[in-house]
């Protein structure tokens, strides 16, 4: 260096903007974090929504995480991308930025881990008085419930179990994430969901009382559970009685045995069908009593035996208010029963 010149010194370089955000997280809370921006002063995240509500900015952080509780610090209940802007302030007062994004993944129906807090968005009597059982029906159980708010954001997902009554080998039976029996959204009226679901996963004993647990799921945990309990009925029994011909026209009559000990109730309709190409849906019959059902079938072909093979079915009715109807629900089938006539 010459004599008498002073040193010079490179001029440090302003930084333009945040590097290196990322975003991740589950239903429960999301983590931002970024690159460290020399001369920062403090940091400001600022999230939107994908529902178009105000942003909302969280200034004065020191660090370069941030955990993001949702926008109502429950957790993210909308589905769809969040934006987040890290902003950082430097020491002459300028302020850059950077922006990243984040897709909410799908709520599960699994139990959040135990050290995640419990959410108590559902206490009574918001689910157990609307928990209702319908049947009894032979093969299942079928439940419905509702909320009793016109909007309950906080729940994200629901769980149904079932145990033997007086034990605890809860098994799952449905849930809103799909099987083993999917629970179904009927309508809202006007805005409240009603859920319903058939317990269809099998192995139900016939007179045996089972409990079945609803829980619901927010983003942030699980809510409580509400327990009812179902007993099967008796296995429904059929009888056929003599038949009536006369000319091309069988009357069959059948007899549903209605048991004395916890008895299922009367099928919805009855299907009869024939090799000769015979199908028909015989509804609002009542065969309970001792003389039966009569089930009149015509222009049957002449001069031959015939074997009719009988179904029965139970369904539900959910009723609705409002403009909805009320829907009709198939729950259960009998296995096939037959008897042969001979029409001269």
């Amino acid at each position: 260096m010459a004599p008498g010149r002073t040193p010079t010194r490179s001029p440090l370089t302003t930084p333009t903007t945040v590097t290196g955000i990322a975003v991740t997280g589950t239903t429960a809370s999301a983590t931002v974090t970024w690159q460290p921006v020399p001369g920062a002063v403090s940091y400001t995240v600022t999230r939107s929504t994908p529902y178009n509500a105000p942003s909302a900015s969280f200034p004065g952080l020191s660090t370069t995480t941030w955990k993001d509780l949702g926008p109502q610090s429950i957790g993210f209940t909308n589905a769809g991308v969040y934006g987040y802007q890290v902003a950082a302030v430097l020491g002459n007062g300028t302020t850059v930025s950077g922006q990243a994004s984040w897709t909410r993944p799908n709520p599960t129906c699994t139990a959040p881990p135990p050290n995640q807090p419990m959410q108590a968005v559902l206490a009574p009597p918001s689910i157990p008085p609307t928990f209702r059982t319908f049947g009894p029906f032979p093969t299942g159980a079928v439940f419905s419930w509702s909320l009793n708010t016109p909007r309950q954001p906080e729940v994200l997902s629901y769980v149904v179990e079932r145990a033997p009554a007086g034990t605890n080998a809860w098994t799952v039976a449905a849930t809103t994430c799909g099987g083993p029996s999917p629970i179904t959204l009927v309508s809202a009226i006007p805005g409240v969901p009603v859920y319903y679901f058939i317990d269809a996963s099998g192995g139900i004993v016939p007179n045996t009382t089972y409990a079945y647990r609803l829980t619901a799921v927010a983003a942030d945990g699980e809510t409580g559970a509400s327990v009812t309990t179902w007993t099967a009925p008796s296995a429904a029994a059929f009888q056929w009685l003599p038949p009536t011909v006369a000319g091309s026209t069988v009357t069959l009559h059948l007899k549903y045995q209605s048991l004395a000990a916890s008895p299922p109730v009367v099928p919805t309709l009855i299907k009869v069908t024939a090799p000769y190409g015979l199908s028909r849906n015989f509804g609002g019959v009542t065969c309970g009593s001792l003389q039966g059902c009569a089930l009149v079938i015509t222009n049957v072909p002449t001069g031959q035996s015939h074997t009719f093979t009988a179904t029965a079915t139970w369904e539900f009715n959910i009723s609705l208010s409002g403009p909805q109807t009320a829907q009709r629900i198939p729950v259960s089938t009998s296995s096939p029963f037959t008897t042969t006539v001979a029409v001269p």
